[in-house]
């Protein structure tokens, strides 16, 4: 009997996972072999769910930017564009001073 697999759980984790990998080590050094190792699964199935590495890439950002849009909402109406960005910087400036960024920017 094959496997049910759920694609969109599957993706997400993928995305979380290539998120993960950049923490560490910075995007430079984020490899395909390195987010397929985190999500516990093979480059192959990497393959059916995205084209390659910048594919991989994109949707792991736009994710991020749908979590910051929703985060952000009730200001929505009032700011366009700039406060998104805004949110996005102050993430990922809260993350390199926690230290989880990898230091390798």
């Amino acid at each position: 009997m094959p496997k049910i697999v759920d694609h969109a759980e599957r993706r997400s984790s993928i995305i979380s996972a290539t998120w993960r990998v950049i923490a560490r080590g910075g995007l430079a050094n984020t490899t395909t072999r390195e987010i397929a190792k985190e999500a516990g699964c093979s480059t192959g199935v990497l393959a059916h769910y995205f084209t390659d590495r910048a594919d991989i890439l994109t949707s792991a950002l736009i994710a991020a930017h749908r979590g910051v849009s929703r985060s952000d909402r009730p200001e929505r109406g009032r700011c366009k564009g700039s406060r998104s960005s805004s949110a996005v910087h102050a993430r990922s400036t809260s993350l390199e001073r926690s230290g989880t960024s990898g230091g390798s920017d």
